[in-house]
């Protein structure tokens, strides 16, 4: 897998970005550092506001995050 190719083995050190509530669980079920709700693509505020750590309008706002 990806974490494996770039010889990163903690999952707390792994952001996961997503536009979809299943990118976002996927993330949390994935025991992820953290986790990005992007509403820019399918999601809706409410896809992700009770598990994503963020919510941002467009991936352009993630790197501020991490």
């Amino acid at each position: 897998n990806l974490m494996e190719q770039c010889e990163v083995y903690n999952t707390k050190l792994v952001v996961k970005v997503g536009d979809t509530k299943n990118d976002i669980l996927e993330g949390v079920n994935a025991n992820i550092g953290l986790t990005v709700g992007v509403l820019s693509g399918a999601g809706k505020l409410e896809d992700f506001s009770s598990h994503a750590n963020f919510i941002v309008d467009d991936i352009t706002y993630v790197p501020d995050l991490v």
